[in-house]
């Protein structure tokens, strides 16, 4: 069994999760999709941030907010140099150490919620003319933080957090949840823990982070959070509240030429149609991308797990994502994906494949067949490549046949003016999507559009110990297997 860790600096406390796992094999097994699922606050915490309310000749009188479930709080010190531990149990959440004129304490605080219970507090080291705040910076508290658009400009969005008062300003680093390099900065004037942004679209994951600045020098940054704003129109789709649509998990692009690409990504189960966004970036140095001057995002609706976009930007790079629907709702937006179509073949050395067509199948063969030689402006084809695929796999997953053999394709495939190449090994009742390239030398051309073929099902049949098989018997077949089923074998002597 395979087992994934998530650490508090990936998922908070006390929030509702979803997920899904993507298996990737050689047969494609499709996402599996988790219940929600949220992870428990803690029964008993140790107080957290400590204050200091006062520092006189009468000592350092400490101050913190009561914690959950806490009936009294044990408080226990040494001084810098040396001594009898200090220390005792308090029932309200203060306590005064003696006073000092120089030096330094080191105080634990912790939090006793029963006979059994007790959270322990850090270490903490307070010096004898410390004011304000024990120790580091405390953060802000991310499980408060807040979205919502503004009821006098819709294209505001309020942001909103728990802080202290300790905080003199704060930070907020949010970013698309598919795009966490490119991220946006906003910074607060004051202590006030709100701040108002503009371009959030609605049912848009975004993360984000939170810096509480003590000081110019003293700040701490909170674990990250998403947030996302549902539409407030009725016509636009809402993100469903369940597991059931997830968007993919794997993207990939390919670029077919200079100015064409094909956007994929993998099949999720029950969704009925696909919402593909796309959009030339130009890429900095420090790897950082931005949408090209001029362009715009554009989408492109389809019912299958692929798109082949022409006319792009000659040489561009695009990044893509995708929202599945599932029913009358869409999913939440994919990570990014990205294609950069230098890549692509131009074409200009090698003519494509022309008047390609599926020839005799059967259970486990499909024949592809084009007229040959073929007559290339460009150059003369010396070898082929097949691409194959099977429903819901992705072309850059495919399988490939090599034809680099030109001779013996010519003495052993070629008949009456045509190229017959069979495919075999293949699964019974299966649809497959061809692609086939020709090359000419070192320069490749263009590939055709897919191509479909379908292998004939397999027909029941009830096989005897004697090798004879009674296709009209009406016993069911076996059951395909599934992966992790445990199998037995058996050696028989006779």
């Amino acid at each position: 069994m395979s087992t994934q860790e998530l650490s508090e600096q990936e998922i908070q406390r006390g929030i509702n999760y979803e997920y899904t796992v993507a298996t990737k094999c050689s047969n494609w097994i499709p996402a599996e999709y988790g219940k929600p699922f949220t992870l428990k606050k803690p029964e008993c915490e140790a107080p957290r941030p400590i204050f200091i309310e006062s520092n006189d000749n009468e000592g350092i009188a400490l101050k913190w907010d009561p914690t959950q479930n806490a009936i009294n709080y044990k408080v226990t010190y040494t001084y810098s140099d040396g001594g009898e531990p200090g220390g005792g149990i308090t029932p309200t959440p203060d306590y005064l150490l003696p006073v000092q004129t120089e030096g330094s304490y080191q105080v634990q605080i912790d939090a006793i919620c029963s006979d059994v219970l007790t959270a322990q507090g850090s270490p903490m080291t307070v010096e004898f003319d410390d004011e304000d705040v024990v120790g580091a910076c405390p953060q802000a508290t991310p499980l408060n933080f807040r979205a919502i658009k503004s009821d006098q400009d819709k294209e505001t969005t309020i942001l909103s957090w728990e802080g202290l008062q300790v905080h003199e300003y704060f930070t907020i680093n949010y970013w698309l949840q598919s795009d966490p390099v490119n991220r946006l900065t906003v910074q607060t004037t004051n202590g006030t823990p709100t701040v108002d942004i503009s371009g959030i679209k609605d049912n848009t994951l975004y993360g984000y982070e939170v810096i509480s600045h003590c000081s110019s020098t003293d700040e701490a940054t909170s674990n990250p959070g998403l947030f996302r704003i549902e539409a407030v129109d009725p016509s636009l789709p809402i993100v469903p509240g369940t597991a059931d649509c997830f968007p993919p998990a794997v993207l990939s692009g390919e670029a077919k030429n200079k100015t064409t690409a094909r956007f994929e990504w993998e099949k999720v189960k029950g969704a009925s149609e696909y919402l593909l966004f796309y959009w030339p970036v130009t890429t900095a140095e420090d790897g950082t991308t931005t949408i090209v001057s001029g362009e715009e995002e554009v989408t492109f609706l389809t019912t299958k797990n692929n798109a082949k976009i022409k006319d792009l930007l000659e040489g561009g790079e695009y990044k893509f994502k995708v929202k599945a629907r599932c029913g009358a709702d869409y999913s939440i937006e994919s990570d990014l994906g990205y294609v950069d179509l230098k890549t692509g073949n131009d074409g200009k050395d090698c003519d494509q494949v022309t008047d390609i067509e599926i020839g005799t199948v059967s259970e486990t063969e499909i024949q592809l067949k084009w007229p040959f030689p073929q007559t290339s402006v460009k150059g003369t084809h010396t070898g082929y490549t097949i691409k194959y695929i099977t429903p819901g796999q992705q072309w850059s997953e495919a399988y490939v046949t090599d034809l680099s053999d030109i001779k013996e394709l010519e003495e052993n495939n070629v008949s009456g003016g045509t190229l017959n190449y069979t495919i075999d090994q293949l699964y019974s009742g299966t649809t497959y999507e061809f692609e086939i390239t020709a090359k000419c030398g070192t320069a490749e051309a263009e590939s055709n559009d897919p191509i479909a073929g379908t292998t004939t099902a397999a027909e029941p049949a009830d096989c005897q110990s004697d090798n004879a098989c009674d296709k009209s018997s009406t016993a069911p077949r076996a059951e395909p297997l599934l992966v992790g089923q445990e199998v037995g074998f058996a050696d028989y002597i006779v």
